[in-house]
């Protein structure tokens, strides 16, 4: 006779499909402490390229000069230089081209009605992990020179010291959430990425500096034979040298480019050194090289839809503040606003520095919602480490590193009696 088991259970969908915990890091990415963290990253690595940049200034490198334009623009600003739509009063034709800074802005007038914004922007601020990277990637730029060398790494050092504290804390807010569901604030995690900000900012660089180093030695050696005519002969002979070096060197950058968002949730993870987060990176990542690629490919897939939708909300909050105010101002005067506000001209007096004011608030709301896509880049990275974690070591995913705790558990303290026998003291006040 069949026994009735009772009402099905409910599936434990997390347990079938590891990989949903990266939907859940795309819901936590949303949190406003990981987006201001996010959003301050943003800045402060923007601002210290544009102060770079100043320094270089004089220079005439044309490498150079194309680099500084591009990290001259604010982040979440460089779509709108780029293209954007805005009303173009008095206009009776579609388009027209302006020139603003140094770069081309198609202004599009679009209905009769308002602004709305263009799709571009969630497509320029896609890309985290480029943007993160494209500073020391432009070290193997071979058309560079000493000077442009000089200027992206030093671009590239500063990115990774603001990294190193922001990535450091928000992996540490999320591993923490992700494992025992616990809620770490932005204090408690900036207090963690601080003391583990060494191991955060020289993980990345040990791979780099050895393969500058492999770099240095070879090239030196062959560079200087290879200068004689005979010496090229000899290279020729020896050149398996050379092609042995950079295989190492290869491999090296191979584990570094897809490796290094893992080593800061390594850290926060394991409460690991800097060498272990490098052994750790480059381990998952030749190890389960098709496993940590289908997890980057959901992860992509998840963050494209998360992000239109924050990016599509801070446009749609933009658009409605100058369509509510379009009701006193007029279609034609709001619409000219908006557009100074984008393409900022020679304003002057009361209405230029109100566009100025008005310029810092729509950057504001802008910044917030490129700032998500910083927020999930890291807490994604960290959904990843879990789940690698889990593949190649076997570790459940709510194992996670703590600061270890006060084991007297509130016992009063000893102290020894003149014959030497342990006595408790009792606490100033007790009577006796």
């Amino acid at each position: 006779m069949p026994v009735d088991s009772g009402p099905l259970r409910e599936i434990a969908w997390r347990e079938l499909f590891p990989w949903l915990s990266i939907v859940r890091a795309a819901r936590l990415a949303i949190a406003p402490r990981l987006l201001i963290l996010a959003a301050l990253g943003l800045f402060l690595t923007a601002a210290g390229w544009k102060l770079l940049g100043w320094a270089y200034s004089s220079s005439e490198d044309p490498t150079l000069t194309v680099w500084r334009m591009e990290d001259s623009i604010w982040r979440w600003q460089a779509p709108i230089r780029r293209a954007d739509r805005v009303i173009a009063p008095g206009r009776t034709d579609n388009t027209y081209s302006a020139t603003t800074q140094g770069a081309d802005v198609v202004v599009v007038e679009t209905t009769p009605g308002y602004p709305s914004a263009d799709v571009s922007l969630l497509a320029e601020s896609a890309s985290p992990f480029l943007w993160l990277s494209r500073p020391l990637a432009r070290i193997f730029d071979r058309t560079a020179g000493f000077v442009p060398f000089s200027y992206t790494l030093l671009c590239g050092l500063w990115s990774l010291a603001v990294w190193a504290l922001i990535g450091g804390s928000i992996t540490r807010i999320v591993a923490m959430a992700l494992a025992h569901e616990g809620r770490l604030g932005a204090l408690e995690g900036a207090k963690f990425s601080i003391v583990k900000w060494p191991a955060f900012f020289l993980a990345p660089l040990f791979p780099l500096i050895g393969v500058l180093t492999i770099s240095l030695l070879a090239g030196l050696f062959f560079g200087l034979i290879m200068r004689a005519d005979a010496g090229v002969l000899v290279s020729s002979i020896l050149w398996p040298l050379m092609l042995a070096a950079s295989f190492v060197m290869a491999i090296l950058l191979i584990g570094l480019m897809f490796g290094w968002p893992l080593m800061w949730p390594t850290i926060s993870v394991e409460g690991t050194d800097a060498f272990d987060a490098l052994s750790r990176s480059y381990s998952y990542t030749f190890q389960r090289p098709f496993h940590y690629l289908f997890y980057a490919i959901v992860a992509a897939i998840i963050g494209a839809l998360a992000s239109l939708v924050v990016m599509g909300l801070a446009h749609l909050t933009t658009d409605l503040s100058y369509w509510s105010a379009s009701w006193g101002a007029g279609l034609n005067r709001a619409g000219e606003i908006y557009r100074d506000v984008l393409i900022p001209g020679d304003t002057s007096g009361g209405y230029g520095l109100g566009i100025k004011i008005l310029g810092f608030w729509h950057g504001c709301v802008l910044l917030l919602g490129a700032s998500y896509l910083y927020s999930y880049f890291w807490t994604a990275a960290t959904a990843i480490y879990f789940l690698l974690r889990r593949h190649v070591d076997g570790t459940e995913m709510d194992e996670i590193w703590s600061e270890p705790e006060d084991e007297t558990y509130g016992l009063p303290p000893l102290k020894d009696d003149p014959s030497g026998v342990p006595q408790v003291v009792d606490p100033p006040g007790t009577p006796g």
